[in-house]
């Protein structure tokens, strides 16, 4: 439930700014990655492809992955962007490419 999920990310950025605290946060849902978090490192079979501030990664994606996940991400102008996908057999991560 959506309203559910705010009234959590709500509680977890109030007690960041009250009890200056820190997060771990592992998410494929970039829009709740933004709203929480100062600083982002984007994931690829285990590997860091990008790491800065939120910012930062948002505005300026490099890494195709990185370009990937962001595309993916519901617009609140309702203006229409090409979704990136990502073609082919994923990877093994034992076995990376």
């Amino acid at each position: 439930d959506v309203s559910v999920q705010a009234a959590i990310l709500n509680l977890l950025a109030d007690l960041q700014s009250k009890e200056d605290v820190s997060y771990i946060f592992i998410s494929h849902d970039l829009g709740v990655v933004r709203y929480l978090s100062d600083k982002i490192a984007v994931l690829y079979l285990g590997r860091i492809m990008e790491i800065g501030p939120s910012e930062k990664v948002f505005s300026g994606p490099h890494h195709p992955y990185t370009e990937a996940l962001l595309s993916a991400v519901p617009k609140l102008d309702h203006t229409e962007m090409s979704r990136i996908r990502l073609d082919g057999e994923i990877p093994s991560a034992t076995h990376p490419p």
